[in-house]
């Protein structure tokens, strides 16, 4: 048997491992979105409060004008 011919089946090993791998994170990952959506869907749930800085005040109107402006050019495209 040649060298070459030598690593065929440790390959074949690893790349069945590896998706192995890949699936069983891929599980792991939907898991975590499920918690994270069930966290941020729950009614008791209570928000940050009202900035307190100037960096949060500037973020928030950033934020504030963006979604003006989008709605802005959505309606006088229709």
């Amino acid at each position: 048997m040649s060298p070459a011919a030598q690593w065929v089946p440790e390959l074949r090993a690893a790349s069945k491992q590896f998706g192995l791998a890949v699936r069983m994170a891929e599980v792991e990952i939907q898991k975590l979105q499920g918690t994270a959506l069930t966290g941020l869907n729950s009614p008791t749930r209570t928000s940050t409060g009202a900035p307190t800085d100037l960096f949060d005040i500037l973020l928030t109107f950033s934020d504030l004008l963006a979604k003006w402006i989008e709605h802005v050019r959505g309606t006088r495209k229709k």
